[in-house]
């Protein structure tokens, strides 16, 4: 009879007493009594906040009734790291072709829910080598960022708070060379596989609470940072603060993000914006004007800020998108949906006025979401019923009963301009009052705090 080895083990909450492992082994085909790591999870992150999109019956039958996985939104997001200790005399390799697997994950609680149609599909492993052979004596740790790691499956989403149990399972492998195998020497004897399980380590899930209005910080945090720089927008959203930006087109049909249609006060360079080219464009220095300690910022492009948006989707926060340049709706749309962050995107500027541009953005894709401007309290009413707006922009104050009817056409209210974007506290409180969404201002930090000091006072 052979053994197959497991390894269960405890976690550990304080780091002060030190590492506590356990194990007992079962039957396995490769004979092995003693596996030869010693595996654990590590919570970075104990809780996590489930969006009110996900919560709920209607959810769950999306997720089971899936198809195919581009229909799947976004797996949860998690901060766990996987540690392996070699606790053999021999060396461990993490996979027999140099190429680090993801591990796979299992969750249990109320609220978890699986694609019931794709539960076949193979696991994926990273695109590169990171440590494929532990030595005795020593660790191996990966970072797991996604209930998906690597967009591989099983898939995992959960749909209700509570509490959660993530445990890890990873194969190791013995009796094998050091990878590249050297001359294409082949293993001698039977290399060994060994599986190890990690105990089940418990997490958070709590439901997203209304934060309204949300705060859009105008250009980011322009009176702290070089606007329209990711410096600038990684503050906002470590801060958990939505930010606007422009959208321009470089001559070679790039999409940069920067408020003028030059790129003379915001850079060291001169000229229209769109006739340079991106290479003409990230050669010029987008920090030093503002500031010399934030020399050697760049013009960043409107993927790159995408790609920004996609690491912090745990935050609930509204990026406006000003659409200044021409004719970039598609593409516009194709890059939010490659890095999956339309649906946290509120199309601006030529949008609020042009059908058009409405008309494209649509085209691109039903989910873009779109703003029409009311002006004054005389343009409300055809701002409302606009067939093609999922928003309402207020240029003014509206009053308590525009606001209901805001809510009751199931649209959402975004209010910028001059009535919010300076320090006008007064105001920013009637908005909230009146149960607007969002705020675009000059002053997202004092807002935050005129908020927060409102609530307090309820």
């Amino acid at each position: 009879m052979s053994i197959r080895p497991f390894v269960l083990l405890t976690l550990v909450c304080h780091w002060a007493a030190g590492p506590v492992w356990s194990q007992e082994s079962e039957t396995v085909e490769n004979g092995a009594a003693r596996p030869p790591v010693e595996a654990r999870l590590i919570v970075k992150q104990k809780t996590y906040i489930l969006p009110k999109e996900r919560h709920g019956a209607a959810f769950r039958k999306q997720i089971v009734e899936a198809l195919d996985s581009e229909n799947l939104p976004p797996a949860p997001r998690v901060h766990l790291i996987l540690e392996l200790k070699n606790v053999s005399d021999e060396d461990v390799n993490i996979w027999p072709r140099g190429v680090v697997t993801e591990p796979d994950l299992s969750v249990a609680g109320k609220g978890v829910v699986q694609p019931e149609n794709l539960r076949s599909f193979s696991g994926q492993t990273s695109a590169g080598s990171v440590q494929p052979t532990i030595k005795p004596g020593k660790t191996f740790q990966t970072t797991i960022k996604s209930l998906n790691p690597q967009g591989g499956t099983p898939w995992y989403f959960w749909s209700e708070p509570g509490e959660y149990s993530i445990k890890a399972t990873y194969t190791v492998w013995t009796g094998l060379p050091p990878f590249p195998f050297p001359g294409e020497k082949k293993p001698t004897g039977k290399p060994q596989q060994h599986k190890v399980v990690t105990a089940p380590v418990p997490v958070q899930v709590v439901l997203q609470q209304d934060q309204r209005p949300l705060i859009v910080a105008h250009r980011g945090l322009l009176h702290h940072a070089p606007e329209n720089t990711l410096a600038n927008f990684r503050s906002c959203l470590e801060l958990r603060l939505g930010f606007e930006f422009d959208v321009e087109q470089t001559s070679d049909g790039q999409l940069v993000c920067i408020h003028d249609d030059t790129v003379d006060r915001t850079t060291d360079g001169v000229g229209h914006v769109s006739m340079l080219s991106l290479t003409d464009v990230r050669k010029l220095d987008a920090g030093r004007w503002f500031d010399p300690r934030f020399a050697g910022e760049k013009v960043p492009t409107v993927d790159e800020v995408f790609q920004l948006i996609a690491k912090y989707r745990q935050h609930d926060i509204l990026v406006a998108v000003d659409l200044k340049a021409g004719d970039v709706e598609h593409d516009v749309v194709r890059l939010a949906q490659k890095h999956k962050v339309l649906d946290r995107l509120l199309f601006i500027g030529k949008t609020i006025s042009d059908p058009h541009v409405r008309e494209n953005l649509k085209d691109a894709s039903p989910k873009a979401q779109t703003a029409v401007v009311a002006n004054h309290p005389d343009e409300f009413t055809a701002a409302l019923a606009a067939s093609d707006g999922d928003w309402v922009y207020f240029r003014y104050l509206p009053t308590q009963q525009q606001g209901k009817a805001v809510r009751h056409a199931g649209k959402r209210a975004f209010i910028a301009g001059a009535t919010v974007s300076g320090n006008l506290p007064k105001n920013w409180k009637r908005a909230a009052e009146v149960g607007l969404d969002a705020v675009l201002t000059d002053y997202p930090l004092e807002l935050r705090t005129t908020l927060k000091a409102a609530a307090a006072s309820e």
